[in-house]
């Protein structure tokens, strides 16, 4: 019997859900999730030739990233296991210090202003393996390109030149993540924005058992009330 796209698909949904079940349950398996996500659009990207993403090209980390709360938690997760001390504390130091920077911007105000992305150090993601679908699939056909936006990020139509494939499978991706969200009658339109939610985890880590208990974070902290 052929196994059809759909068939795969459907495995995939259902593998996808099974774990994450299993890291409601088991906290330290949350970081499996954005693995077992990842997975298909780096080997994607892998295939692709076209590709003018090259290791320590790092322009992209500077643009304001959502992510599930479940992939940030999973960031906090392998910070913490993976760090030594005196890195850890230097990543936390970095998230406090970008957090006073976007704190007080609007949403507008941070997707037009660069601002480093806390867990970039020395050109490299200090959180790689884990990293959100949306830094995962971000990707570009053209260098130049990406400089011209880097440099000029109040201008916010400007397009990157990007792989239909790749779109095609973080599409895909993301409907794995969205049929174990909906399992769970969790939002399938709820990301949380990256350094905010980093600094609360940080700040106070009881908030990840709000989502084990399938509940949001008691305060958006990328959506405070006394922001314009």
């Amino acid at each position: 019997m052929i196994e059809t796209d759909n068939d795969k698909s459907q495995a995939q949904r259902e593998a996808f859900a099974k774990e994450y079940r299993k890291a409601k349950a088991q906290l330290p398996r949350v970081m499996r999730l954005s693995r077992m996500l990842n997975a298909p659009i780096e080997a994607e990207s892998a295939a692709c030739g076209d590709l003018a993403c090259q290791r320590g090209c790092h322009h992209c980390c500077f643009l304001r990233v959502t992510g599930y709360l479940y992939e940030i938690i999973a960031i906090y997760m392998y910070l913490n296991q993976q760090l030594d001390k005196s890195r850890l504390e230097a990543v936390k130091h970095k998230i406090k210090k970008q957090y006073a920077v976007i704190r007080d911007k609007s949403e507008e105000e941070h997707y037009t202003t660069n601002v480093e992305c806390p867990l970039l150090v020395d050109g490299e993601c200090t959180a790689y393996a884990v990293r959100p679908m949306a830094c995962a699939a971000y990707h570009s056909l053209s260098e130049s390109e990406c400089r011209w936006s880097y440099e000029n990020p109040h201008i916010r139509i400007h397009a990157i030149p990007l792989a239909p494939e790749i779109q095609e499978q973080e599409r895909s991706q993301r409907l794995v993540a969205a049929t174990s969200l909906l399992a769970h009658k969790e939002p399938i339109d709820e990301e949380y924005e990256l350094i905010s939610t980093l600094h609360r985890l940080f700040q106070d880590p009881s908030q990840i058992q709000r989502w084990r208990a399938g509940r949001r974070l008691i305060e958006r902290p990328d959506q405070r009330s006394d922001k314009q």
